[in-house]
């Protein structure tokens, strides 16, 4: 039913009360009139010219939203945000493990070597 509302300004209930009310007069019109059909034509015209009016004003007084296709995309780019925040936290610690491991390799290669004792 939103998206009614989002179309047409109007609740997908409201609209629903419209029609029947006008099938009810255009019924009660031609029980009514019995020479030509005037009267349900009228009615039929007149609830069209309403309904109009109705959609105009509903448009008018509904407050600008952005539409929910950008909500979603805003809400996508937080989500990959995110994940490229938590991917560059996991490349600082890799790259202070790679650090740590050149450090100990060159230590390694400058240390001379052990003599051990003779027994």
């Amino acid at each position: 039913m939103s998206r009614i509302r989002d179309m047409i300004g109007l609740d997908g209930k409201d609209l629903m009360i419209h029609i029947g009310a006008t099938v009810l007069l255009v019924v009660i019109g031609h029980e009514l009139n019995v020479d030509d059909g005037t009267i349900p034509r009228l009615i039929g015209a007149a609830s069209a010219i309403l309904l109009g009016l109705r959609i105009f004003v509903a448009r008018r007084a509904r407050p600008e939203t952005p539409s929910t296709g950008g909500q979603v995309e805003l809400e996508e780019l937080d989500d990959r945000l995110y994940e490229l925040e938590q991917e560059r936290a996991r490349l600082l610690e890799l790259e202070e493990r790679v650090d740590f491991a050149e450090r100990l390799l060159v230590s390694k290669q400058e240390a001379p070597p052990r003599v051990e004792k003779p027994k």
